[in-house]
Order: structure tokens, then sequence, then C-alpha cells
């Protein structure tokens, strides 16, 4: 009987590592994390629609179908009022202007800043959007500046027209910042209409936004 439970102990006592094809027993508390089986993890699901499969590190992530209002903490430090008032809202699940149909003027928003650290930290930003563009090409257009709204020196992207439902994606690295970055990334969302347009077009819809950060 002592024998049997002495063999037993020494069984239960040895481990199996796992290394490629091979399998070698060992003592116990001598297996390393690159031990560890790792092909059969699934990949990490990514915060929000914008930031699938995008390099570096996640610094802002956002899908609007999963908020209630644009007064959730999650948007806390973007500003929808500053240009146009308040002229943007959540609807079936898409950040879009209010009323679109018969708005005239300017309806912009800004991202919070990233902080300090952060900026200094990548040398490349890339901001990922989830959208679909519906515009009257003769008299509507939307714009991407950085921090204010200064098309001549922050501009970034200038567009009209129809667009489909799409993934843009705009990676500008650091030195290359419209007016020298000026130590801060911070996009700015613009859309300029200079006539009602009734209800032939559905206008600026934004299903996702995220930004990443790249060494």
């Amino acid at each position: 009987m002592r024998l049997s439970l002495l063999a037993l102990t020494l069984a239960a006592g040895l481990l199996a590592c796992e290394r490629g094809p091979q399998v070698t027993e060992v003592p116990p508390g001598s297996c390393t994390s690159s031990d560890m089986r790792t092909g059969d993890l699934p990949p990490p699901t990514p915060a929000c629609a914008a930031a699938q499969g995008l390099p570096g590190d996640n610094l802002l992530c956002v899908d609007f179908d999963k908020l209630p209002s644009l007064s959730d903490s999650k948007l806390m430090g973007w500003d929808f009022t500053t240009m146009g008032g308040n002229c943007w809202e959540l609807l079936g699940g898409k950040l879009q202007v209010r009323s679109f149909s018969t708005f005239m003027g300017s309806c912009g928003f800004l991202l919070p800043p990233l902080s300090s650290a952060d900026y200094q930290k990548y040398a490349s930003f890339t901001l990922s959007i989830v959208q679909t563009l519906d515009l009257n090409e003769a008299k509507q257009k939307v714009q991407l500046m950085l921090g204010t709204d200064d098309p001549v020196t922050r501009l970034v992207f200038q567009t009209t027209g129809i667009q489909p439902r799409q993934r843009n994606l705009f990676e500008v690295t650091k030195s290359a910042l419209p007016n020298g970055g000026s130590g801060s990334y911070q996009p700015l969302f613009k859309l300029t209409s200079g006539a009602m347009v009734g209800s032939v077009n559905a206008g600026w819809q934004i299903e996702s936004i995220a930004i990443n950060g790249s060494l």
C-alpha cells in the first residue's frame, strides 16, 4: 500500500509542459509563461468598430450605437456645442446633424485633446472613422482639421458628395502635423451647408471613431 501511495504521489508531482510538438515532464513549478499554449486563444476584441485591425495603441474608441446620449460619460471632454450650437444628435445609433434636411451654416465638434504624455510618446497618429456620406456636392462639404477651425493651416481632409458606408483612415506622422501640431493632437469635425437641400440627402452619419498612436 505504501508503495502504491508513493507512486501516485510521484506521478501527481510531475507536470507536462508543452513546447511545440514535444511534451516534456518536469518537476512542479518549472513551467514558464513561454510554455503555455496561446495558439488556441481568440484574438482580442477591439474596443470599437473603428479600431478593428489598427496598428499601435488605442487612445480613443467610441461606437455611437452603444451610447444612450451625447451626455454619456464616455464622451467626457468632447465638445459638441462650440461650433454651431446644439446641432448634433444620436439617431439610429449614428452621430449626425440634427434636422439635416433644413440645416444651413456650420456644425462641428472637437474630440478631447490627447494628453501631453501621449503626444510626446508616439511618432504618428491614426484617426479612424466608420461613416456614410450623402451630401449635396454643390452646396455641402465636410472637413477634418486639428485643434481649431482654420482650413488654411490645420486642414487634414475635405470631401463632399456620396460615399457608401466605409471606414476611412487618416494617418499622420507627428512631424508632418498641420502647423507643427502645436504640441497636441485634437481632431475637429466640421460640416458646412450653404443651403437647405430638403429630404434628398441623408447627410454625414458617423458610426464609430478611434484614434491609435504608433511609436
